[in-house]
C-alpha cells in the first residue's frame, strides 16, 4: 500500500520562489537556475498573479532562447521581447 504525505508538510523552494516573484513588494530576483527551470518558474509566476515579470539576459541570443522557452509554457501571445536599444558604458 502506497502512502503519500501531504505536500504542505514540506518546504518547497520552487513554490517559495514563485510566491516571492508574485507577492514581493520589493524588486528582486531568483538566480542560479539551470535548464528549463528558469522558464518554468517565470511561467508559473505569470500564471500565479497579475504582476509583470521582467527577465534580463546578458545578450540578444540569450534573450531569444529564453523567450522561446517561456513561450513553450505560456504561449506566443504572453511573451514580449524588447531588444536592447541603448548601451550603458
Amino acid at each position: 500500500m502506497e502512502t503519500s504525505l501531504p505536500a504542505d508538510k514540506f518546504y518547497n523552494p520552487f513554490q517559495e520562489a514563485v510566491r516571492f516573484l508574485i507577492e514581493s513588494a520589493e524588486d528582486g530576483g531568483v538566480y542560479g537556475l539551470g535548464g528549463s527551470a528558469q522558464s518554468f518558474l517565470i511561467a508559473a509566476a505569470v500564471r500565479g498573479g497579475p504582476r509583470t515579470i521582467v527577465l534580463v539576459t546578458p545578450d540578444g541570443e540569450a534573450a531569444s532562447k529564453a523567450a522561446i522557452d517561456v513561450r513553450f509554457y505560456l504561449g506566443e501571445e504572453e511573451v514580449v521581447r524588447h531588444p536592447l536599444q541603448d548601451q550603458v558604458i
